[in-house]
C-alpha cells in the first residue's frame, strides 16, 4: 500500500484501488457479525440465531392460559325511538370493555385494567367457552390502573393463573386477549424488551415501572395476561406502545394491589409526607441518589425521624436511587412497615422504619 523513502511515505493509489473492495467486504463482515442476534458465514451473510425456545412453546402456554381468561361487558342504557305505541323509551345493551384473567384466590377473582371501568353499570363476564355470568366490581385502584371483579358463577370453571417470576430481557412472552369488535380472542407473542421500563415524562401518575414488550397490542386487549413460555403470568397488559410494542404491569404489583382491593375494597397510593429530588443521574455522573428535600410535620416520615438532606439508600432491603423505586417498595396495605436505610448530612448511615398512609 505504501513505500518508505527519504521523503517519507508515498501512497500507491493503484494498489489501494485493487484492494479496496476486499477490505470493504471484510469491514462489512465485521460490522454484520458484531450483533448478538445473528450469526454470519465467512462472507458476512446473516443467518438467524439459533432459537432458545421450542417453536411449540406458544401453543403449550396458550393451553394453560385459555381457561383463565374472560372478556368483560357492561350494561348501558340505550335510547329507543319506538315506532309503535307502547315501545319502551329505553333499553339496555352490552358494551365491550376489555379482557380480564383469574388469579389464585379463595374467591373467583378477576384482575383487569382500571381505565376500562369509567362508567357505572352491571357487568357481564364471558369465558373462553362462550358461557355468560354476572360479575361484581370489587374495587378500582385508578392510580395503579388495576381493578378487581368477582364472579361467583364461574367458581367451578375458571382457574387462577399460576404466578411466575419476573422475566429477563429477551425472554419469550405472549398475551391472549379479546380485541375490540372481535368475536374471538387472539394471541400476540414476541419477547420482553425491558423489565423495568420507566417513562419520566409520565411523572407521578406512573406508579410502577413496566414490562416493555416487543409485540403489538390491539385496541381492547388491555387487561389481558402476559405469560412466559411456561404459561405463568408475568404481567398484565395496560397500554399499546406506538405501533410495534406494548406495556404491561409486573404481575407482583398486580397481585399485591388486587389482594388489598379484595380485602378492603379500595387502594390508595401510599405516601410518606416527604419531597424528593433525584441527583447524580446524568450521563457523566456516577453517584445516583435520592435526596429528601422536605419533611411534612406530623407525617409518617417525620415520625420515623427523616430529615431534609437525608439520602435514601435502600427501601425494603433494595438499593434505590429514584422516586419510582421507592414508590414500588411502599405497601398500600394499612399499617404495613417499610424499612429504610438512610445517610444523613453528617455522612453517617442509619436505619428507619416508616408506616406509609394512603394518599388523600
Amino acid at each position: 500500500l505504501a513505500q518508505v523513502g527519504e521523503r517519507g511515505i508515498r501512497m500507491q493509489p493503484w494498489r489501494w484501488t485493487r484492494l479496496a473492495p476486499a477490505a470493504a467486504a471484510w469491514v462489512g463482515v465485521w460490522r454484520t457479525c458484531d450483533q448478538p442476534s445473528a450469526r454470519c458465514d465467512t462472507w458476512g451473510r446473516r443467518t438467524p440465531a439459533p432459537a432458545t425456545t421450542s417453536p411449540s412453546w406458544a401453543a403449550t402456554a396458550l393451553d394453560r392460559v385459555r381457561p383463565s381468561v374472560v372478556s368483560i361487558f357492561q350494561e348501558r342504557e340505550l335510547t329507543v325511538e319506538g315506532t309503535h305505541s307502547g315501545a319502551p323509551p329505553t333499553a339496555t345493551h352490552l358494551v365491550f370493555l376489555g379482557t380480564a384473567f383469574a388469579i389464585p384466590h379463595t374467591e373467583v377473582a378477576l384482575v383487569s385494567a382500571a381505565h376500562l371501568f369509567t362508567n357505572e353499570g352491571s357487568l357481564w363476564i364471558r369465558d373462553s367457552s362462550g358461557s355468560w355470568q354476572r360479575g361484581v366490581l370489587k374495587g378500582v385502584a385508578a392510580q395503579a390502573d388495576i381493578a378487581v371483579v368477582v364472579c361467583p358463577g364461574f367458581r367451578s370453571s375458571l382457574r387462577g393463573l399460576e404466578i411466575g417470576e419476573q422475566p429477563r430481557p429477551g425472554a419469550a412472552a405472549l398475551t391472549y386477549a379479546w380485541p375490540q369488535h372481535c368475536e374471538q380472542p387472539v394471541v400476540c407473542s414476541g419477547v420482553v424488551q425491558a423489565v423495568n421500563q420507566w417513562f419520566p415524562a409520565l411523572g407521578a401518575d406512573h406508579r410502577f415501572r413496566v414490562l416493555h414488550l416487543g409485540f403489538a397490542a390491539l385496541p381492547g386487549m388491555s387487561g389481558g395476561p402476559v405469560v412466559d413460555e411456561h404459561g405463568s403470568a408475568v404481567g398484565m397488559l395496560v397500554k399499546k406502545y406506538e405501533d410495534s410494542g406494548a406495556l404491561a404491569l409486573p404481575i407482583k404489583h398486580v397481585v399485591d394491589v388486587a389482594e388489598i382491593l379484595l380485602e378492603h375494597g379500595k387502594w390508595s397510593a401510599p405516601v410518606l409526607g416527604i419531597s424528593l429530588r433525584e441527583e447524580g443521574h446524568g450521563p457523566l455522573e456516577s453517584d445516583p441518589r435520592l435526596v429528601v428535600t422536605g419533611v411534612r410535620l406530623g407525617g409518617p416520615a417525620a415520625a420515623a425521624g427523616l430529615q431534609a438532606g437525608d439520602v435514601i439508600l435502600e427501601a425494603a432491603g433494595t438499593r434505590i436511587s429514584r422516586s419510582v423505586e421507592l414508590a414500588e417498595k411502599l405497601s398500600g396495605r394499612p399499617g404495613a412497615v417499610t424499612p429504610l436505610r438512610l445517610r444523613g448530612t453528617d455522612g453517617k448511615e442509619r436505619n428507619a422504619r416508616v408506616v406509609p398512609i394512603p394518599a388523600a
